[in-house]
């Protein structure tokens, strides 16, 4: 069993994902906004000094999207910018009319160095 937050709005212009709280986040209301994800350990502690070197953490972003569609455009790890590599080797596009679940696995090589793989599936 892993722990889903399910929160009763739209998801902000900057989504910070604790990990330390859930493996999945899901906003439930129509996005108003394309968004970043900042992961981090909790608002108290880097994801870097909560995940082991050698150690993969997998999570989960779901949003819902109405007649426009909005995204997961950018990716932070403790507010560092990182380009994730997708399955299919393009950065996808929101879907109308629809939830779109972005699933993340993030590999921590060495402190402060991760590779992170992405995709991303639509429900409508």
């Amino acid at each position: 069993m892993e722990t889903a937050n399910v929160i009763i709005s739209s998801a902000p212009s900057i989504v910070n994902y604790d990990i330390v709280a859930q493996s999945i986040l899901f906003y439930t209301s129509n996005s108003t906004t394309n968004c970043t994800i900042n992961l981090r350990g909790s608002s108290t502690k880097t994801f870097d000094s909560v995940v082991a070197n050698g150690e993969c953490l997998t999570f989960v972003l779901i949003l819902t999207n109405g007649s426009t569609a909005y995204t997961a455009n950018s990716l932070t790890v403790d507010n560092v910018a990182i380009t994730p590599k997708w399955q299919g080797g393009l950065a996808p596009i929101g879907n109308p009319n629809g939830i779109d679940s972005y699933t993340y696995s993030i590999i921590k090589s060495s402190n402060t160095s991760y590779t992170i793989l992405g995709c991303l599936t639509n429900y409508a």
